[in-house]
């Protein structure tokens, strides 16, 4: 029999509301920095929006300064530029990617690409969600949704 465990990832989810908002900002400003070195696009919005990855340091600077970016700029960017990832891509392109892409119900379909640290990611995000509704290890589940 196994033992009940509340939570699926106890260091992470239940961080004192201070440390997480530190977390949280800490991984803002690396994610920033990040895709602005590595993201024709970003860097494009930035200047548009004439910030830079130093004026981002708070959840309220990332809130009130970056620029939303819609799936129609990245599509623009991709038929400007020729670029398939519309200039988004922050790896170097020679990495190996998981390619997911939109169904272009509204349009032509948006490519997403994923690297193994993304994916790994997304699983821990899936783990946490359906052990928080009472999925455990031995149970199934059928994944009920369109890609």
């Amino acid at each position: 029999m196994s033992t009940f465990h509340q939570y699926f990832n106890p260091k992470m989810e239940t961080i004192p509301r201070d440390e997480l908002r530190m977390l949280q900002e800490k991984r803002i400003q690396f994610q920033i920095m990040h895709a602005y070195a590595n993201s024709t696009l970003i860097r494009k919005r930035f200047g548009e929006a004439k910030i830079y990855p130093s004026d981002i340091k708070t959840i309220e600077d990332f809130q009130r300064k970056v620029p939303p970016m819609e799936k129609d700029t990245v599509r623009d960017e991709r038929e400007k530029t020729g670029d398939p990832y519309g200039g988004v891509l922050g790896v170097p392109p020679t990495t190996s990617l998981v390619v997911g892409r939109s169904t272009g119900t509204t349009g032509i379909p948006t490519f997403i690409p994923f690297t193994s640290e993304d994916i790994s990611r997304i699983a821990e995000q899936w783990a946490r969600a359906l052990y928080m509704v009472g999925l455990r290890r031995g149970d199934r589940y059928a994944l009920k949704a369109l890609f």
